[in-house]
């Protein structure tokens, strides 16, 4: 019975007319007393007075039933009044007990009888519609119509109409009724209702109105997602506009520095001797640089999109990273004269990493510290052995910090805080997206604490090498 939820063997139930007791043993004595002498049942309430001749008499509700519910199966019972689909569903429930057979089940079972218009007292109004849609093996995107009357015995329909709307807000109702008038009429239409018609209705004329109901449904959920559509082909739109502006300012102003002083020396105007001229030498070096790194973070970027970033493992030293990108970001560091603060515990473990990506990720986490900070500012770097394990490095910074509401948008691809063509702090905002792959891809977390205009924290965490 592995795969077998439910098994019923043989199961039968029978019931006896006028063996239902009163309540009282006074009723009952003088009921039994009654049937000895051959008189009427002066206590009688079911049946008996109404067909003489049956009381004592048994009749099946169930006869020799027999039946497998699999896993996953969705299962319909459909038969006339008095077949025993009721019957059968309080057995399941161990409402109450077959006559013969029996019942084996893997699980619990909850029946909710007559399904439509009875309800699970354990569930919520809103779960209990979609628990009647379920047993029908409907999903919630499936509720497309409501017909509903007016008048009805618990709720009227205007109500039911309301609640349906605030679970399904795209539901298109139908009212049919007995009781129209012009007031009701003018209530439903305020209430949204597509169309309104009045019993006796003829068939051939409500079809018509459901098909139509079910077509503005199916035109409003492809309006729908024609909407999101265009919003996503926007989005790409700015994206890719954002992507040339970047790139094009990114690359255009280290190549016109390469191409000046290049021109320099072909016209034979170059003279090493002369300070500026050196001076020019750097500017190119920092220009190739500059070039070298866009291109490593492009590269970086696309070869983890949509896949596992490929990792050439071994062990490395942290503090080694860090001390490789100080010492590439030492001109940038002189010119704003950065205060670098280094706490770092002795004896670390080594790390399984990729030496080559994670210098990336670091570089990019620390030139970022550099970049958005203030003049005479501090970088504290903090490595540090955790319980768990793993290395923790926490990169600070004393800069212009990050807002609250832009905590999680920093690390989509070309994004920055002020992404205006007037911003002060240029860049291509590959840098906290590279980094968070390549930590991710360590199997690492990276976080952030920020305060605007006090600073930034990013913390993330490595694994030791085992």
């Amino acid at each position: 019975m592995s795969d077998i939820a439910i098994r019923v063997e043989h199961l039968s139930k029978s019931y006896q007319y006028g063996t239902i007791s009163h309540g009282t043993l006074h009723k009952d004595l003088q009921s039994w007393w009654a049937r000895v002498r051959g008189k009427e049942d002066p206590n009688a309430i079911v049946t008996d007075t109404h067909r003489p001749g049956l009381s004592g008499e048994r009749f099946w509700a169930l006869q020799d039933i027999s039946f497998d519910v699999y896993q996953g199966e969705i299962v319909g019972i459909i038969g006339r009044n008095g077949a025993g689909k009721s019957t059968l569903l309080k057995i399941l429930s161990e409402i109450t007990a077959p006559t013969m057979g029996c019942v084996k089940i893997k699980g619990r079972v909850g029946s909710l009888l007559e399904v439509g218009t009875g309800f699970h007292p354990e569930l919520t109004g809103r779960e209990n519609v979609f628990l009647n849609g379920a047993i029908l093996g409907m999903r919630k995107e499936h509720f497309d119509l409501l017909i509903t009357d007016l008048l009805m015995p618990n709720m009227e329909g205007n109500e039911l109409i309301e609640k349906a709307r605030e679970i399904l807000p795209d539901l298109i109702p139908i009212v049919i009724t007995g009781h129209a008038t012009i007031e009701t009429a003018v209530k439903a239409l305020h209430q949204g209702v597509y169309d309104y018609i009045t019993k006796p209705f003829d068939p051939e004329f409500i079809i018509p109105a459901i098909e139509r109901g079910l077509e503005k449904a199916h035109l409003r959920r492809q309006n729908t997602e024609l909407t999101q559509i265009t919003k996503k082909l926007q989005e790409l739109e700015q994206l890719k506009s954002d992507l040339l502006d970047t790139i094009t300012h990114e690359f255009s102003t280290p190549i016109s520095i390469i191409k000046a002083y290049v021109d320099m020396f072909i016209d034979g105007h170059f003279d090493t001797s002369n300070p500026r001229h050196f001076e020019g030498l750097k500017s190119i070096r920092s220009a190739v640089i500059r070039l070298e790194r866009l291109v490593m973070n492009l590269l970086t970027l696309s070869m983890g999109k949509g896949k596992t970033l490929e990792l050439k493992k071994e062990k490395i030293l942290m503090q080694d990273i860090i001390s490789n990108a100080l010492s590439q970001l030492k001109e940038e560091i002189t010119k704003k004269n950065i205060n670098v603060v280094l706490n770092i515990e002795p004896d670390l473990p080594p790390l399984d990493a990729d030496p080559s990506k994670l210098s990336i990720a670091v570089l990019n986490l620390l030139d970022n510290a550099v970049k958005f900070n203030k003049a005479n500012g501090i970088v504290r770097i903090s490595v540090s052995h955790l319980k768990s394990g793993s290395v923790g490095v926490a990169i600070s910074d004393t800069g212009i910090g990050i807002p609250e509401e832009k905590s999680e948008e920093i690390y989509s691809p070309f994004t920055q805080v002020d992404m205006s063509s007037t911003r002060e702090h240029q860049g291509t905002g590959l840098g906290l997206a590279v980094a968070k792959t390549i930590i991710e891809a360590h199997g690492g977390k990276i976080t952030l604490k920020s305060k605007l205009g006090k600073g930034s924290t990013f913390i993330f965490v490595i694994a030791c090498s085992p």
